[in-house]
């Protein structure tokens, strides 16, 4: 490549970045949102579709046999676990969940039924989006119908998902656990999950079931709370010269959690809500099931002691990390868990 054309290329590639941005602002008359909107439809990654499924040694290429071998892999996924009573974990859990539900079974409390009342005010903040759910049905429908639901009922259809299937790996040849699962949910379901959400919210609130570390999937938090929470703290400790040692957990995706759902997010930080006291006197931040954890070295007049206290309690707190998620059957993603 001569020197001129080195020059030329990258004048080029200007221009013609400029000119893109003139006609985005023509035709969308300068509107900084359209713009932003625009430009994330053109560069939105797009999942590639896959024709093949590796199951062993064999390759399944008919759509037929492709749909049964995912149906039965997620079959068993989706299954309810047995109980190993020779783990104490599991036998411990089990006899709780039966405590449990003796307690509720011996109460005379009535559940609260529904009303119009809460159902109109759900329909009245929803978006209106015209686009529809594979039920067919949009918001827009739902807020033009009357404003009571007057029988208050809740139809079989109405719980189930429909699962498709996306490819994480550029690849057209996958295993079943490289497939990622998306639960699609009808519109009404959204509906009714919301109703859900705000009883479900209210209990978890007061009974302070949530911690003050999780910003996900909360009213008013969103992900740069934790991230600017790690910075600034990360920041003040490298100001006071305190050795600090990072470690961010990630979970393995929830199995067929369902797109815009509002209540399953909202279950899963609940569900996990007791790991920031079982880890001990450590800065945590969660958001939904990532965690970061901060451990801050004691102040020691030796550098290399307080590199190996840090490292030992780093070890420490590791192992407490691996042993809560076996215990509770939360998975780890191990490529993504680093210090």
């Amino acid at each position: 490549m001569t020197r001129e054309s080195k020059v030329d290329i990258p004048k080029h590639k200007n221009a013609q970045w400029q000119k893109f941005l003139s006609n985005i602002q023509m035709s969308f008359d300068k509107s900084d949102k359209a713009f932003r909107t625009h430009l994330s439809r053109i560069y939105k990654s797009r999942s590639l579709p896959f024709y093949k499924l590796s199951k062993g040694t064999k390759i399944v290429s008919k759509q037929e046999g492709i749909t049964n071998e995912l149906f039965q892999y997620y079959s068993e996924q989706l299954k309810v676990p047995a109980v190993n009573y020779c783990n104490e974990h599991e036998g411990q859990i089990n006899r709780k969940y039966k405590e449990l539900v003796n307690r509720l079974s011996a109460l005379n409390d009535n559940i609260e039924k529904t009303s119009t009342a809460e159902i109109t005010c759900i329909i009245k903040i929803l978006k209106p989006k015209k686009s529809t759910g594979f039920d067919s049905v949009s918001n827009v429908i739902i807020k033009k119908l009357p404003p009571t639901y007057i029988e208050c009922r809740y139809p079989d259809d109405w719980k189930i998902a429909k699962i498709i299937t996306r490819n994480k790996l550029k690849s057209s040849i996958l295993k079943c656990e490289k497939i990622c699962p998306i639960s699609l949910l009808a519109t009404h379901s959204k509906l009714v999950e919301k109703l859900l959400l705000l009883r479900i919210r209210h209990w978890a609130a007061t009974n302070r079931l949530v911690t003050p570390e999780q910003s996900g999937f909360r009213p008013k938090c969103l992900l740069p709370t934790p991230v600017l929470s790690i910075y600034q703290e990360a920041k003040n400790n490298m100001v006071a010269n305190i050795l600090t040692l990072a470690l961010y957990v990630c979970k393995l995706e929830a199995m067929g959690l369902p797109q815009d759902s509002s209540l399953s997010p909202y279950l899963l930080i609940v569900f996990h809500a007791d790991l920031t006291n079982y880890l001990g006197a450590h800065s945590c931040h969660l958001f939904g099931d990532d965690l970061c954890l901060l451990i801050k070295s004691p102040t020691m007049k030796k550098l290399g002691s307080m590199i190996d206290q840090l490292e030992n309690e780093g070890t420490r707190v590791c192992n407490q990390v691996f042993m809560y998620s076996k215990k509770w059957k939360q998975s780890l993603n191990v490529s993504k868990t680093v210090l």
